[in-house]
């Protein structure tokens, strides 16, 4: 069964090597791979272009001008011709066994339509990794609506169910994997396999600089499913009032409390 991995790059020279030949090298091997430069100014086209000369599964599309993840992610989905969406970030490492995995879960339980993994988070700023852990099996609305429970870069997304919830919604620029989740769990099942299968990259910079509009844009996520319906309203109230004053806490006080004693692999 085909699948369309989808991967957008914005000035990721230092990474997208490894991203790339850790997609290449899976297990699985009916794919394509869908790779979208967003009008980076590093070397990131040339890269990519390296590879895509050398393997005729990458198909690489370049925007002129930056238009941001979501809209990539979206785009990309469009030109994807595989029955299944599988999501790479340019900075991640995919094990090898990621996609045949996620493909056999699926294939067992066909009442599932998306599938994340466990993974390490590797620490940017000491090289060190430790556990990045997410709920195993089937999530239920009450998990989804108290916090994001699955790892963007390691979803595949069964293509008829994507385009039913008609994809990333374009006015999230953060948090958009949250919020598509949210909308997917109304009609279709969810579940995390045990298999730690990706290599999730992390900075402290990067959650100071960008952690607060993560976290406000994951809480516009969680008012909107409410206001939509489906899910547990006295629940859900109950954590938007909670995360909202969570969003008030310094970054710098979450990033100790969230990442500072965290278990080594």
């Amino acid at each position: 069964m085909k699948i369309s991995c989808i991967m957008s790059v914005y000035n990721g020279k230092r990474y997208v090597a490894e991203a790339i030949e850790s997609i290449l090298a899976q297990t699985y091997s009916d794919f394509e791979f869908l790779i979208m430069d967003d009008a980076s100014t590093d070397e990131s086209v040339s890269i990519v272009e390296k590879y895509a000369s050398l393997d005729s599964r990458i198909k690489f599309f370049s925007h002129a001008k930056n238009t941001g993840l979501t809209k990539s992610l979206n785009e990309l989905a469009k030109y994807a011709t595989g029955e299944y969406i599988a999501r790479m970030d340019a900075d991640d490492v995919a094990d090898p066994t990621r996609i045949e995995k996620q493909m056999y879960f699926l294939m067992q339980h066909p009442e599932v339509s998306v599938c994340g993994t466990r993974g390490w988070l590797m620490n940017e700023d000491t090289g060190e990794e430790s556990f990045l852990d997410v709920p195993v099996g089937v999530l239920s609305k009450k998990q989804l609506i108290y916090h994001n429970q699955c790892l963007h870069p390691s979803l595949v997304i069964k293509r008829s169910v994507f385009d039913l919830v008609g994809g990333y919604d374009e006015r999230f620029k953060r948090s958009q994997d949250y919020e598509l989740l949210l909308r997917i769990l109304r009609v279709a099942s969810i579940a995390n396999i045990p298999d730690r299968l990706i290599r999730y990259r992390f900075s402290s910079k990067s959650f100071l600089k960008y952690g607060k509009k993560q976290e406000w844009y994951a809480l516009c996520a969680r008012v909107r499913a409410i206001m939509m319906g489906g899910y547990p309203i006295v629940y859900g109230v109950f954590w938007i009032v909670l995360r909202f004053l969570w969003l008030i806490v310094p970054q710098s006080i979450k990033f100790s409390k969230m990442y500072g004693d965290r278990k080594k692999s």
